[in-house]
């Protein structure tokens, strides 16, 4: 569950996500590196 800041925004580091071979990756992994993050959803 991402944790709360002020003004209700949560951190890009406090979510999770299945990488493309079904994986659950925590973005707090990347923490202190560059990330470029890309949607790539279309209907």
């Amino acid at each position: 569950m991402p944790v709360e800041y002020a003004g209700g925004m949560t951190s890009f580091h406090d979510f999770e996500m299945s990488s493309i071979t079904g994986e659950l990756v925590n973005f707090s992994t990347y923490r202190g590196k560059v990330c470029l993050l890309v949607n790539v959803a279309s209907f």
